[in-house]
């Protein structure tokens, strides 16, 4: 009886030391996990952010390439415009010759 209550007693104390270190597993592991879950969750916000960011950056490189247009359409616009003045000033130099 006293063998079998040391060996009872030895599985007993083997019992709770394997309880105690699934206790010590557990606690890790819930760690891991809410550190994983906040990593996670660190590059969801940054991938949201990425994500606005190239939204941005589109719309941006768009109005760019239009005002590049406009900018390119106003300087046509404009050496047509000093062409003409440029004629003006011919027609008038020719009309003061006559004149003369």
């Amino acid at each position: 009886i006293a063998d079998m209550n040391s060996r009872l007693k030895a599985l007993i104390e083997d019992r709770e030391s394997q309880e105690a270190h699934l206790k010590e597993t557990k606690a890790a592991l819930a760690k891991r996990d809410d550190k994983l879950k906040r990593t996670l969750k660190q590059l969801e916000e940054a991938s949201c952010k990425n994500d606005e960011s190239g939204k941005k950056i589109e719309k941006l490189e768009k109005s760019n390439k239009s005002l590049e247009i406009l900018v390119k359409n106003q300087e046509e616009a404009i050496g047509k415009k000093e062409k003409q003045i440029q004629e003006s000033h011919q027609e008038i130099e020719d009309l003061r010759r006559v004149r003369d």
